[in-house]
C-alpha cells in the first residue's frame, strides 16, 4: 500500500505590523490584540482601546522618546505579553526633525517583531514621516480610478511612478470620506491673507521706515484688522526684521564716484603690496562715553547695583586725542596729542613716531603711507617731508573714513580699554598705551588681508 505524500507545510508568515497614524492626541487605537502593552507618554492615559479581550497594559513614559523606550524593551519581552503597541508622541520635537530618530524608531519596531509571534504596532503621529511634493488632484483620482478596476497597490505604484504607501494612504482616504482632496487642517487660519502678506511686504521694502503702525492702518483700510504684534510675526515670517538703522557718513554723489573708482583702480593689486603699506589716523578716547559701554548679566530688580551699572559725569569725564599706525605685520606707535594740531606738529609727530615704526615693522624702502585728506596731510611741507624720507603716499579718496582698516584696530582698543575701567585720565592712558602694545600682529595682519573684500 502505497503512502500518501507529505503535505507541504507554507513557513509561518512574520507578524504583520500596522501603522496607526494619529491627527489627534486622543485617537482611539482599534482592533487591539488581547494582553496588549500600550507603551507611550501621557496620552496613553486617555487612549480608548477598543474590542480587545484580555487585559489592555498601558505604561507611560514621560516625553515617550526613542531611547527612553528602547531602555524598557528588556523588560517588557520577559512578560507573556501578545502584542506592543508604541506610541512616539509629537511632543517630542527631536522625533520630528532627526531622521537619526526616526532611523532608530523603525528599529525599534523591528525588535519586537522579532520577539513577538503576535501582531506588533507602532502608532506615529504623521508629523515623523517626511515631506514629500504632493501628488496632483489627476494623479489621485487616477490612483482610485485603477483601484476600482481591480489593480493592487503595488501595480498602481508601479504604473504611475508613486510609493505604494502613498497609493494605499489616498485609497484609504477616498474609502473614509469619498474624497482626494485634501482635508481641512487644524488651527486658526492666519489673520492676514497671501495677498496681504504681499502688500505689507512690498510696502516696507520699498520704504523700510514704515512702522507697524501704519501698517496695521493700512490692512484696516482693505478691510483686515491686525494688531501690531501679528504684522511683526508676519513680516518676521518673510524674513524681514526691525532693526535699528545704521549711521553712516552722508557723502556727496562726488565723493560716491571717486570712492568706486578708487576701488576699481586697486581691485587686481596683489597682497604682497598691501602688506607693504603703513595705516594712520587719529582718533578721541573718552573716558566715561560711548566706547565704555557693556551688557551686563544681572535679576530682575537689580538693574542699579553698582557692578550692573556704568558710571557717567558731565562731558563724559574728559577724553584723550591719540596718533597711531600700523602695518600688516603689527601695530607701530602711538602717542597721545596733548595740544590742538597743527601742520608743523603734525610733520613732528611723524618725524619722531613714522620712522621708528617703519623701522620696528621692518618696512622696505620706499613704503606706502596712508593717511586721510585732511588739509595737515595735504600741506606742501608735509608731502615734501614724506617725498624726502621716500615715502609712497596712497591716493585717498575724501570723505571715507569707514575705508580705513585701522578703524577696526580703534574698536578693539577701546573694547580693551572699556574692560580694564580707567578711573581718571592718567590711567586712561596708561592703559590705551598697554593695551595698543598687547595688539597680536595676526589682529593686523587680518584686517589687512581682508582689506580687498
Amino acid at each position: 500500500m502505497r503512502a500518501k505524500p507529505r503535505a507541504r507545510t507554507s513557513p509561518p508568515s512574520p507578524p504583520p505590523v500596522f501603522e496607526i497614524p494619529t491627527q489627534n492626541r486622543f485617537a482611539p487605537l482599534r482592533e487591539t490584540a488581547c494582553d496588549a502593552v500600550i507603551i507611550g507618554d501621557s496620552i496613553v492615559r486617555h487612549v480608548r482601546a477598543t474590542a480587545a479581550k484580555g487585559k489592555v497594559h498601558t505604561r507611560c513614559l514621560p516625553g515617550a522618546r526613542v531611547l527612553e523606550v528602547s531602555a524598557q524593551a528588556p523588560a517588557i519581552l520577559k512578560k507573556n505579553i501578545g502584542a506592543v503597541v508604541l506610541h512616539a508622541g509629537t511632543n517630542d520635537i527631536r522625533l520630528r526633525q532627526t531622521e537619526i530618530l526616526k532611523k532608530d524608531f523603525r528599529s525599534l519596531v523591528e525588535l519586537y517583531k522579532r520577539h513577538l509571534s503576535t501582531t506588533s504596532n507602532s502608532q506615529t503621529p504623521n508629523s515623523t514621516m517626511a515631506k514629500t511634493k504632493e501628488l496632483s488632484k489627476d494623479t489621485r483620482n487616477k490612483i482610485v480610478d485603477l483601484h476600482q478596476a481591480g489593480k493592487t497597490e503595488s501595480a498602481i505604484g508601479k504604473q504611475l511612478s508613486v510609493k505604494k504607501s502613498t497609493v494605499g494612504a489616498i485609497i484609504r482616504k477616498w474609502k473614509t470620506y469619498k474624497t482626494t482632496d485634501n482635508l481641512p487642517q487644524s488651527g486658526a487660519p492666519r489673520k492676514i491673507s497671501p495677498r496681504g502678506v504681499k502688500m505689507i511686504t512690498r510696502t516696507v521694502s520699498k520704504n523700510p521706515r514704515t512702522t507697524r503702525g501704519d501698517l496695521v492702518n493700512d490692512l484696516q483700510r482693505a478691510g483686515t484688522k491686525v494688531t501690531k504684534a501679528t504684522i511683526s510675526n508676519t513680516l518676521r515670517r518673510q524674513g524681514l526684521k526691525s532693526c535699528s538703522a545704521r549711521r553712516v557718513p552722508l557723502i556727496k554723489p562726488v565723493y560716491v564716484r571717486a570712492h568706486l573708482k578708487s576701488a576699481r583702480e586697486h581691485l587686481d593689486d596683489p597682497e604682497e603690496d598691501w602688506e607693504n603699506v603703513i595705516w594712520s589716523d587719529e582718533t578721541k578716547i573718552e573716558l566715561f562715553g560711548k566706547n565704555s559701554t557693556c551688557r551686563v548679566w544681572r535679576r530682575k530688580n537689580a538693574e542699579l547695583l553698582p557692578k550692573n551699572t556704568i558710571p557717567t559725569v558731565k562731558h563724559r569725564g574728559g577724553n584723550i586725542m591719540l596718533w597711531g599706525c600700523f602695518s600688516a605685520k603689527g601695530p607701530g606707535r602711538l602717542i597721545r596729542v596733548k595740544e590742538r594740531m597743527n601742520r608743523a606738529m603734525y610733520r613732528e609727530i611723524l618725524s619722531k613716531n613714522l620712522l621708528p615704526s617703519a623701522r620696528a615693522l621692518k618696512m622696505k624702502r620706499g613704503s606706502v603711507f596712508q593717511h586721510d585728506n585732511d588739509p595737515k596731510h595735504t600741506a606742501r611741507a608735509t608731502k615734501k617731508w614724506l617725498r624726502k624720507k621716500h615715502f609712497k603716499v596712497l591716493e585717498w579718496p575724501s570723505q571715507s573714513p569707514d575705508l580705513n582698516p585701522i578703524e577696526n584696530l580703534w574698536r578693539e582698543l577701546k573694547i580693551r580699554v572699556a574692560q580694564r575701567q580707567p578711573q581718571n585720565m592718567t590711567a586712561l592712558e596708561e592703559i590705551c598705551m598697554e593695551e595698543w602694545a598687547k595688539l597680536p600682529a595676526t589682529v593686523c595682519k587680518n584686517l589687512v588681508a581682508t582689506y580687498r573684500k
